[in-house]
């Protein structure tokens, strides 16, 4: 179960209203009780809606939260502050998948939610960023570093020289 508060406190905004168990994200045309949403735009019709509805958790700015009757988290941008949300409590979290095939140094660090494909080798030293995904038959070499959420493409080498290269 995910409540409200605990949605601002990942944010470390404060829930202006009632707590209440958040059940999804929800888009402003299909609005039910249980749903977060975010609203950016000061309409009265819109606000109108939301404000018959209990148990909703809107995240918006301080000027249309003092038009809503609803549990509401202020930020002066809305629309990130939802989707930074929704990325925590509301997308299925992955866990470290490497093929069986790969081979990988045992001085080598992977970061968390890495995805390592089929014939992959990852010589010592090396660090793989949170996120990242790694596509088949990719081949780094020793003391790369590789940042978080990276995509390398599959048949890459990283870390020697290859075709092209001049010095």
């Amino acid at each position: 179960m995910i409540f409200a508060s605990q949605i601002a406190t990942f944010l470390r905004l404060e829930l202006v209203g009632r707590d209440f168990v958040v059940k999804a994200p929800r888009s402003l045309e299909s609005l039910m009780p249980g749903a977060v949403i975010f609203v950016s735009t000061n309409d009265d019709h819109l606000l109108s809606r939301i404000n018959k509805i209990q148990d909703v958790l809107c995240i918006t700015t301080k000027d249309i939260a003092d038009k809503l009757r609803c549990a509401v988290i202020i930020h002066a941008h809305p629309r990130l502050a939802f989707y930074k949300a929704m990325s925590e409590f509301f997308v299925p979290k992955e866990s470290v998948e490497i093929h069986p095939s790969a081979t990988i140094s045992p001085s080598s660090t992977i970061g968390d939610n890495v995805r390592i494909g089929p014939g992959v080798v990852i010589d010592e030293n090396v660090e793989i960023g949170r996120g990242s995904k790694i596509g088949s038959n990719v081949v780094i070499c020793s003391n790369v570093k590789i940042g978080e959420y990276c995509i390398v493409k599959p048949n890459t080498t990283i870390g020697r020289s290859g075709l092209g290269f001049v010095n």
